[in-house]
């Protein structure tokens, strides 16, 4: 059995390993993505005079984990002040005790942020083993007279993929812009619960969302280039040379 080594530089084939190429990025940072928020409790007239936030979520963007450090204490004989004025639950402090050294708390996310990530992630996990079994057809009928017969129905089933794969990388790519926004909020939203009735000012900082952004961008695209990779397939099909046979014989006798 022959095989066409030269199948992959072709238009389709090409284009096929950029899918994959683009396909690993996109999946990779996602996967690898995480963003850590902090916010910062001032107190001026209290034994506490600092409570320090750090909350970081990472893939799969199920929880968020939440840690507290950096309570000074002031005067520990004023201890039963703090527990009139601070949340034992939610803030982690001891009402007989309140010196908070590294606890740490988690908090579920949305169950759509997390969906999305991890939708982002198997589409191109899947784009990449789709990439790889299409090249290996593709250098296989290519060359083989005698498989001539099933090129057809194989074409066809690319066409639909490759439909198929354009409609999905957009959903992806959608929905990974919007569980940005979201995750953003959530994590907002959780600091926000920790905030103690003595902060005289309660101050937060978003962490970098770079990483996801440029995860998107390479999601799109693969939109783009499953897509024009439409195209080509679309040329190999029988119905395509067909008509380009008709439209030859008819301009031939014109």
């Amino acid at each position: 059995m022959e095989i066409h080594w030269k199948a992959p530089l072709q238009a389709k084939g090409f284009l096929k390993l950029i899918e994959m190429l683009i396909a690993l990025l996109a999946f990779a940072l996602v996967a690898g993505f995480s963003v850590t928020h902090t916010a910062d409790c001032k107190v001026t007239n209290s034994t506490i005079s600092n409570v320090h936030f750090t909350t970081t979520v990472k893939y799969p963007f199920s929880k968020a984990v939440t840690t507290v450090s950096a309570v000074k204490i002031g005067n520990e004989s004023k201890s039963t002040d703090i527990k009139a004025h601070t949340d034992p639950i939610k803030a982690h402090i001891d009402p007989i005790n309140p010196s908070i050294s590294n606890n740490s708390t988690n908090d579920d996310l949305k169950s759509n942020i997390m969906q999305a990530g991890q939708f982002f992630v198997v589409w191109g996990i899947f784009s990449i083993f789709y990439g790889i079994i299409a090249l290996i057809v593709y250098m296989l009928t290519t060359a083989n007279a005698q498989m001539e017969w099933v090129v057809n129905y194989l074409v066809i089933s690319d066409v639909i993929f490759h439909v198929a794969w354009t409609l999905c990388w957009f959903i992806a790519s959608i929905e990974w812009a919007v569980a940005q926004n979201q995750l953003k909020d959530s994590i907002n939203d959780v600091l926000t619960t920790y905030r103690l009735s003595i902060c005289d000012s309660f101050t937060t900082d978003d962490g970098s969302y770079v990483q996801a952004a440029i995860a998107d961008v390479f999601g799109f695209t693969s939109v783009i280039l499953w897509a024009i990779n439409i195209y080509w397939v679309i040329l190999d099909t029988s119905f395509y040379l067909q008509w380009r046979a008709q439209r030859h014989s008819t301009l031939d006798d014109n």
